[in-house]
């Protein structure tokens, strides 16, 4: 992988990382790296090079870039970069681009998390999250294919990072994700299906709290900055969590009076250890405890202890 644009443009040579000086140079070697293996035809080069006023010659100075650019990549017979009669191309295949190694990485994590292959998937996402030195294309002039690459490229980045929190959460690293999450949502806090993430992991790490504040903090931004409510996902999300603590506050009413019928229960059959009759134990127990189930159990260890 001899040449790097997610991040400050580098390319390899003798074994280390350089960066392209000039910056005209930095933006025809980074248009003809966004189309490995593909002519680019010099209209598009001059276009990308001088976006609003081309120079007279601008077709001649192209020429001269290449060029400059084939001493330092290391190619002064083109064979690398070579010259079409239409155009230049870089005979490179995706896989030598850090971008093309990033593309091929986040497929085949989304291919094992389709699969079920959750821990396969994480390892996958978090190598192509690794490829990243910052911005992409960070130190190239701006032109209409750079500038829409760059969007392309961002929007792939997000989506990753989020199959890869999904990933971690579907592998139980709550406590992981959330740092890498709270970082990302700080940074693009109208993208709900981040805060959504997010807001799933505090809430299965066992912080609640956390969670519901963090659906109230995504709701209101998007009421004061968009003049919407949150979409289905968060909704859902936060209902579901509501239902739930209803659930468990419902759960946990029931275990405490069982608790309690189960210590009175108790207290009767000590009493009545001596006793002949079990069904007086048993009686006196629904009477109690007003569980017949429980009043089933307390009878059979009654029986067994006779």
């Amino acid at each position: 992988m001899p040449y790097r644009l997610l991040g400050p443009l580098e390319v390899c040579t003798a074994e280390r990382w350089a960066a392209i000086g000039a910056p005209k140079w930095r933006a025809l070697l980074a248009v003809l790296l966004l189309s490995p293996a593909r002519m680019v035809p010099v209209g598009v080069l001059v276009d990308e090079l001088w976006p609003d006023d081309p120079p007279q010659g601008a077709r001649k100075l192209v020429s001269g870039y290449v060029s400059k650019l084939r001493r330092v990549i290391g190619d002064p017979t083109g064979q690398v970069l070579r010259t079409r009669p239409e155009g230049y191309l870089m005979t490179v295949q995706p896989a030598e681009v850090d971008i093309g190694r990033f593309e091929e990485l986040a497929a085949t994590g989304r291919a094992a998390m389709r699969q079920g292959r959750a821990g396969e998937a994480v390892a996958l996402l978090t190598e192509a999250a690794g490829l990243w030195r910052g911005a992409a294309l960070a130190d190239v002039p701006t032109g209409p294919l750079v500038t829409a690459e760059r969007a392309r490229l961002e929007e792939m980045r997000l989506s990753t990072a989020e199959l890869r929190a999904e990933a971690q959460l579907a592998c139980g690293q709550y406590t992981e994700v959330i740092a890498d999450l709270r970082s990302l949502t700080a940074q693009h806090r109208l993208r709900e299906h981040l805060r959504a993430l997010l807001v799933r992991a505090l809430y299965a790490a066992g912080r609640r709290g956390e969670a519901l504040a963090e659906y109230s903090d995504v709701r209101a931004v998007l009421a004061t900055e968009l003049g919407v409510a949150p979409g289905a996902e968060l909704q859902g999300l936060h209902h579901r969590i509501l239902a739930q603590d209803r659930h468990d506050q419902h759960d946990q009413g029931r275990l405490l009076a069982a608790l309690e019928h189960l210590s009175q229960a108790m207290a009767i059959c000590r009493e009545l250890a001596g006793t002949d009759s079990p069904a007086i134990a048993a009686s006196v127990l629904t009477r109690v405890a007003g569980d017949v189930g429980l009043e089933d159990h307390v009878l059979s260890r009654l029986r067994a202890v006779q």
